[in-house]
């Protein structure tokens, strides 16, 4: 039961700290992780409000959807009940094909494209429109940062769905930066990239600059 101000907790409800559970850890158990290492996460309206991303969600067709900040945007307003999170830089769009009815996805594509264009003007003209995957493993399967490993997508008129790993749970709550397995490639030696690793420190840079002083990179999987 959630404390508010007008309640006092009981002896029944009152748990010592030591004994609760995480919130990553309260929300797995919540989740549908039966997708092959995915967890599927059923998003209310009230979750996506608290998202706090800046967009008219009457406006996201069906198969479209969030990713990067605005993905983490949601998975932390799932994670905290009650809490409305900071709005986002950018909103990072995607379209997935899965989702999509075959006759309406390119029109989908292209509503997809005049939001990005007007509420990510900059990522936009750099060519950072609309990310595309065919399936939420496709997408979630390349990303550099467990961090990254999540998006949101609209499978109905009434149906939010929130794709992600127990990792990128775990690593979302605890402000931990962490290389994916995908980064650990045969072909460069099992060796991270320079870039990759200026990524992590421009990442934990504007952690701190947001106040999360326990951010920290992890480079054991």
């Amino acid at each position: 039961m959630p404390l508010t101000l007008n309640h006092i907790p009981s002896p029944k409800d009152a748990m010592p700290y030591w004994l609760r559970q995480s919130a990553d850890k309260m929300l797995i158990e919540q989740a549908d992780c039966s997708h092959e290492g995915l967890c599927q996460i059923t998003l209310n309206e009230e979750t996506l409000e608290r998202a706090n991303l800046g967009v008219n969600l009457d406006d996201i067709p069906v198969s479209g959807g969030f990713r990067g900040g605005a993905g983490r945007n949601v998975l932390l307003a799932a994670l905290y009940d009650g809490c409305r999170t900071r709005r986002p830089r950018d909103v990072d769009f995607i379209q997935v094909l899965q989702a999509a009815d075959s006759d309406s996805s390119h029109g989908a594509y292209d509503t997809l494209e005049l939001l990005a264009e007007r509420l990510s003007p900059d990522d936009y003209s750099h060519g950072h429109g609309v990310s595309v995957a065919e399936t939420p493993e496709q997408y979630i399967n390349r990303q550099d940062f467990t961090m990254n490993q999540l998006l949101v997508c609209r499978e109905g008129a009434d149906q939010w769905n929130l794709y992600t790993t127990e990792q990128a749970v775990y690593d979302t709550a605890n402000n931990i930066i962490r290389p994916t397995l995908y980064e650990f490639n045969e072909d460069r030696g099992y060796q991270l990239s320079s870039k990759l690793a200026l990524k992590a420190l421009r990442l934990l840079s504007q952690m701190e600059v947001d106040g999360l002083s326990d951010a920290r990179i992890v480079v054991l999987i």
